[in-house]
């Protein structure tokens, strides 16, 4: 399993971008092992979340790294942050998800999408788990699947 960390940050800005720079390395870092489960871990989620207020301050650059991930399928998932509120989304292949969050939580008021609110609620985390058994004999199953 391979982790990477892809920087989406814009100091002094809230929102996220991922400029060419960015993206190219992200491409030879995927290029080194092309068939190597891949996470990769960056703050802002890769998707609207239909929320305006978040959506405002989201990542841009979204486009183009769909079609950079499209080309790996060996990339297990995209996990993100900043929303403080677990969401999860089919992204060009695989599955981006957000984490709440280790401070305060994002209140979902579905009524006003418009407005941002917290609530003080435990701090909270997704845990990841991979087991490489597992992994391979999901792999052996789909291939006989496939037959």
């Amino acid at each position: 399993m391979r982790l990477i960390a892809l920087d989406t940050h814009i100091p002094g800005h809230d929102g996220g971008y991922l400029c060419q720079e960015r993206l190219h390395w992200l491409e030879a870092r995927l290029a080194e092992a092309p068939t190597q489960p891949t996470v990769i871990f960056q703050h802002h989620p890769p998707f609207l979340t239909g929320f305006a207020a978040l959506d405002q301050m989201g990542l841009e650059g979204t486009e183009a790294l769909g079609a950079l991930i499209t080309r790996y399928p060996n990339v297990e998932r995209v996990l993100a942050g900043h929303n403080h509120c677990p969401m999860q989304r089919r992204f060009h292949g695989t599955l981006a998800v957000t984490c709440p969050s280790t401070a305060y939580q994002t209140f979902l008021d579905l009524q006003h999408t418009e407005r941002l609110a917290v609530v003080m609620e435990s701090p909270a985390c997704l845990l990841h788990v991979w087991h490489d058994d597992i992994h391979r004999c999901r792999l052996k199953k789909l291939e006989v699947i496939s037959l």
